[in-house]
């Protein structure tokens, strides 16, 4: 019971020191010396000195100019009146953060696939239908984060072979399938996929083999494929609040593994016992 607990406990601060560092992340880049404008009109007139730019609440519709701030590194743009974004947001060629929160958009302009040294991309509470196709050519990417999308998100082709993609989190955002192409990104080392609807786990994802923690709470996934032995890095696998049943006895051959939970699911105890046999080190809560 002891033990329970405190894995349980670890677990969630865990997440919670993640999702912190995370949120956080945007105070990482440029010279701690620049401030952060917050006026769009005062950091067009100065436009040379603008690195850093938080546009929050202020009703902003559009922003047609963005592209004077040439050195622009850092770009918040939170709870404005935004409903498409302008193309010239690839202009910003120095661009490492992009946060776009609480704006009605529904698509994000081809012309993101030109930042190309954009590390971090965030979008929260939007419409968004579809991800670029093309969003492959940032190189660079390392974060991609999307949450509380009120529309069904389709991802199609738009996550094959991004070399430097260490993170991804779809939270509260109802996908058409489970991304495709997660396998050819290889330093992929966190998927989080949680309350968005999905029901599978594809065979080709399976074959990553740099995923440590793979994070797919509150879907409606039925079933673990006996092929998940191919995910050979993995060390944390929260499938809680799912409708799985069965357990492959396959999960023992994941010898990295140090923490699974399956609480929520109508599992088989059978299996669970013949788990907890196979797999005498890891942690397994139910």
């Amino acid at each position: 019971m002891y033990k329970f607990i405190f894995c349980f406990i670890t677990i969630v601060l865990f997440q919670l020191k993640s999702f912190a560092q995370i949120k956080e992340s945007m105070y990482n880049y440029g010279s701690v010396r620049d401030e952060f404008y917050i006026d769009y009109n005062w950091a067009l007139k100065y436009s040379n000195e603008v690195t850093k730019l938080k546009l929050e609440n202020v009703e902003l519709q559009d922003i047609e100019k963005i592209n004077k701030l040439k050195n622009l590194q850092v770009l918040r743009l939170q709870n404005n009146k935004l409903s498409n974004i302008s193309p010239n947001l690839g202009d910003l060629s120095n661009l490492l953060y992009l946060e776009i929160n609480q704006n009605p958009i529904n698509a994000l302009p081809n012309s993101i696939t030109n930042l190309f040294l954009l590390n971090e991309l965030k979008i929260y509470n939007s419409k968004l239908q579809k991800l670029p196709r093309n969003l492959a050519l940032l190189k660079n990417l390392k974060i991609l984060e999307i949450q509380s999308n009120t529309e069904k998100l389709q991802t199609d082709s738009a996550l094959y072979f991004m070399p430097n993609l260490k993170e991804i989190l779809f939270y509260n955002t109802p996908l058409h399938q489970f991304p495709l192409g997660l396998q050819t990104c290889n330093k992929l080392a966190i998927l989080t996929i949680v309350q968005c609807g999905i029901d599978s786990i594809p065979l080709s994802f399976l074959n990553q083999n740099t995923v440590k923690e793979l994070v797919l709470a509150n879907n409606q996934i039925k079933e673990i494929p006996k092929e998940i032995m191919g995910l050979k890095s993995l060390e944390i696998l929260i499938l809680k609040n799912n409708q799985i049943q069965n357990l492959p006895e396959s999960l023992c051959f994941l010898s990295n593994l140090k923490t699974i939970d399956l609480s929520g699911n109508p599992l088989n105890l059978n299996d669970l016992d013949v788990l907890r046999i196979l797999m005498p080190q890891t942690n397994i809560i139910f």
